[in-house]
This record gives C-alpha cells, sequence and structure tokens, in this order.
C-alpha cells in the first residue's frame, strides 16, 4: 500500500491535478482502512480465582486500567462468572437475602460487607468507569433469586463523550471455612467502537483557489453509521454527509466540523481551520497572464519594455510562475 501511495507523487503531477491526485490517495488509503476494520478489543484478560478463606471474609478488589479509549466514541464490556458452588441449599453460596433477619443485609454492592452481609454475602459485582463520567454500567451476582453456576455478562454499550480512559473494576465477596467456595471470572473483554474522529491538517491555501479539501479518517470505519460536516462561516460543501469531499467559497479561519455517528447512536467530532493566502498583486510594463491558484489575471500596458520586470506583493508560498505574452512574441 505504502508503495503504491509513493507512486503518487504530487510534486510530479500539474497543480490543478494535484487536488484530485490527493483525493484518490485520500480513497485508497480510507479503502483499505474500510477492509479489515470493525470494532476492537481494547482489553482482553482471563480473568481470576478468588477463593474463601479460614477467617474474616475479605474484600477482593481485581482492577484493570487506565484503558486508552480516545479513539472510542463507545464501548462495552462483556465477561463470564462461575461459582464453585450451587446457590440453594446450606453450606453452599449465599445470596444477600439468606444472610441475617428483617433485611439486615441490604444487597449493597458498594457497601458488601454492611451489616449481617459480614462473612456471608457471596458477591461478584463488576464496573465499568469511564474518566469524567463515573461509574457508568454494572453488574450484581450474588441478589435475591441468583440461581446457576455460570453466567454471561454483558454491560454497554455506553457513550464515550469525550473521555479518554476507562477502568473495568471487580468487588468480590466469598465467605466459607475453606477453598470449597469461590468466584471465578473468565474472558473479560472491553470492545472499543473506533469511531472518534479526525481530519487530515489543511495546508494553507490560495485565497482564490479551486476548493479546499476535507478529508476525514476514523480508526474502525466499519463502526461508523454516519458522518456529517458543517462550518461557521457558510463554505459551500459539496458533499456534507461524506468522509472525503470538499469545500468552495471558503473564508479566512473557517472552521470545519466533522461528526460521526458509531452504530451505537454516539457521536464524536474534529475540527480543523483554513488559512488563506492573499493572492499576490503584479504590476509590469508588459501585457502578461499570471495563473496563479487554478485562475488567471490579467494585467496590461500600453508600453512594449523588456524585459519583464515585475514586482510582486502578498507573494508568500509562490513555487512557480507562468508567463504568457498576450501581444507578440514568444518570451524567451
Amino acid at each position: 500500500m505504502q508503495k503504491l501511495l509513493n507512486f503518487i507523487k504530487l510534486d510530479l503531477i500539474p497543480p490543478k491535478l494535484a487536488y484530485l491526485a490527493k483525493l484518490v490517495s485520500a480513497l485508497i488509503l480510507l479503502h483499505c482502512s474500510i477492509v479489515g476494520s470493525a470494532q476492537t478489543n481494547i482489553l482482553v484478560s482471563p480473568g481470576f480465582t478468588n477463593t474463601a478463606v479460614a477467617g474474616p471474609d475479605p474484600l477482593y478488589e481485581n482492577d484493570f486500567g487506565p484503558i486508552d479509549v480516545s479513539t472510542c466514541s463507545s464501548v462495552s464490556l462483556t465477561y463470564n462468572w462461575q461459582t464453585s458452588l450451587s446457590w440453594t441449599g446450606s453450606g453452599n453460596m449465599e445470596s444477600s437475602d439468606e444472610c441475617g433477619n428483617f433485611g439486615s443485609c441490604l444487597g449493597d454492592p458498594t457497601a458488601p460487607q454492611a451489616g449481617t452481609c459480614l462473612d456471608c454475602w457471596d458477591m461478584l459485582y463488576g464496573i465499568l468507569n469511564l474518566n469524567g463520567q463515573g461509574d457508568v454500567g454494572s453488574d450484581v451476582v450474588g441478589l435475591p433469586g441468583t440461581t446457576g453456576t455460570t453466567g454471561s455478562v454483558s454491560i454497554g454499550p455506553f457513550c464515550t463523550n469525550g473521555s479518554t480512559s476507562a477502568n473495568v473494576e471487580f468487588n468480590t465477596t466469598v465467605y466459607g471455612t475453606g477453598p470449597d467456595e469461590s468466584f471465578t471470572v473468565s474472558n473479560v473483554t472491553l470492545v472499543c467502537y473506533d469511531a472518534v474522529p479526525a481530519i487530515t491538517p489543511i495546508p494553507p491555501v490560495c485565497e482564490n483557489g479551486t476548493g479546499v479539501p476535507l478529508i476525514g479518517i476514523v480508526s474502525g470505519p466499519t463502526t461508523v453509521s454516519s458522518w456529517s460536516w458543517s462550518s461557521d462561516m457558510g463554505a459551500l460543501i459539496s458533499i456534507p454527509n461524506s468522509p472525503i469531499t470538499s469545500a468552495t467559497n471558503v473564508s479566512n479561519n473557517e472552521t470545519f466540523t466533522l461528526t460521526t455517528t458509531d452504530m451505537n447512536g454516539c457521536s464524536a467530532t474534529a475540527m480543523e481551520t483554513v488559512t488563506l493566502l492573499p493572492a499576490p498583486m503584479f504590476s509590469n510594463p508588459n501585457p502578461f497572464i499570471f495563473p496563479i491558484c487554478g485562475t488567471s489575471q490579467v494585467f496590461t500596458n500600453s508600453s512594449e519594455i523588456d524585459p519583464f520586470i515585475p514586482v510582486v506583493t502578498n507573494g508568500v508560498g509562490i513555487s512557480t510562475f507562468d508567463w504568457v505574452r498576450l501581444i507578440g512574441g514568444v518570451i524567451a
């Protein structure tokens, strides 16, 4: 792929075609990123086992993170759990309603050792935390009505809303006289929907140019359900709902915003500001056409004096000149 892109030498392409070549290069990159790109597993862990010990009931804490979610518009957490014993009958796993009389064990996973829960309640509390938002989702095993010795948990998806890191936390209490009681958590997976956009930097362009290329990219294009371009100064965007488009009627310091929405309905944005370079101004005692930025400026004068000696102002960024005499002869 890189060899193919290297083959497209923009500096060897005529200026009027360079813009088109940039779009072709971006389309190639986008196509190649779409093929084989989807959600990303940003956390994959085999898990852990917490076992009862003789004596006071410990509170086990198993944490994973921080995990980078800066490219994720949304995330979801999945894992499996298993207990060594069933939840029915005495001497097995105890749910919160089996611990004490009159509801003195409230089954609050944030206070699993309060009241008569202490040295009784067998609990697994899984939490997904996003920085800036706190705990966005959780699941509790061991509440009244818990049955079975295995289960699968899915938490989310949740919009990241600008969060850049996540933590996955597990709190476990397991009470018994020995290793016959245990909780096992396996296949802990945090899935990232990579739809946070970026805009390819826009270099300064000439104020009388043919257009400004707008190229949006994401890490996981197949997670994006919609694209939307907008601007703050009324530029004309040719295809607002395409990742690759262009704009005309652009003003200096105009800011373009790209908004993506992923398959979970979560949105993210990126912004890029355009700088326009002023068109060069010329004076010369001879008639000529000076093409700049895909257009031409015509200057005339009645005299015929050689050689051509132009006076250039606002000439920032000029790299080539193209002289064409309107009256008589070929310019040497």
